[in-house]
């Protein structure tokens, strides 16, 4: 089964204004009636790009409501270039000393360094993406490299610094935004193939589970952390 679709939405790549010097940008999703204004209020030293995703009348929203996760960041990265922002919720100098890209890592996040197999017979039963995982994979990246085994924290949070953005061209990131805009698979679906893309996508092995104590000292400096 295919992960394309033949009814593909026709996008208007909305040019969205970038001013320099950048600290870094927040993007986020919402739903119309959720209060975001915590954001401005708690991070004010950031900037924020938080669309709402099932409804087209505010000024900055998805052309749907599809798989959101994943559509927001596309929606910031397939319309900006080389000014493109750091994202994510932790200080740039952070993201920077931890290679370009930082995944949460608290203690009672899942780390799952075998959660998606692409070629397991039969595969992983349930709501995942594992059995679409190949065919996305080939869509998404534009090859036929599909890994073994790939595995990463959970839920799609992550900072990424404007250097490790840019190693992409645009055309990675439209080509990505127009897969998860026009497949034919379920949201959760789409999601899940995501959550276990985005750290390859910036960069880093199939397989990316760094230690928690590791990851707080990479991160934030610390030399010994106790849990």
């Amino acid at each position: 089964m295919g992960t394309g679709s033949s009814n593909k939405v026709n996008l208007d790549w909305s040019k969205t204004p970038i001013e320099v010097p950048n600290e870094g940008v927040i993007v986020m999703g919402r739903m119309r009636d959720q209060d975001t204004a915590w954001v401005g209020a708690e991070l004010s030293e950031w900037r924020n790009f938080i669309y709402t995703v099932d409804d087209t009348s505010f000024p900055r929203h998805t052309p749907k409501n599809k798989a959101a996760k994943p559509f927001r960041t596309y929606n910031l990265l397939s319309t900006t270039t080389t000014t493109s922002p750091p994202l994510g919720a932790s200080a740039t100098t952070r993201v920077r000393r931890s290679r370009g890209l930082c995944e949460p890592a608290l203690p009672n996040v899942p780390r799952l360094p075998r959660e998606i197999q692409p070629f397991r017979n039969p595969p992983k039963p349930g709501d995942t993406g594992e059995k679409y995982y190949a065919q996305a994979w080939k869509e998404l990246f534009n090859n036929s490299d599909v890994p073994e085994v790939i595995g990463a924290p959970c839920c799609s949070q992550f900072a990424v610094s404007r250097d490790q953005i840019l190693k992409r061209p645009l055309s990675d990131y439209q080509r990505m935004y127009d897969w998860v805009l026009n497949n034919d698979l379920p949201d959760e679906i789409t999601s899940n193939i995501m959550e276990y893309s985005w750290h390859i996508i910036f960069g880093r092995e199939p397989v990316f589970c760094p230690d928690v104590a590791q990851c707080y000292a990479d991160v934030y400096g610390e030399e010994v952390i106790t849990f």
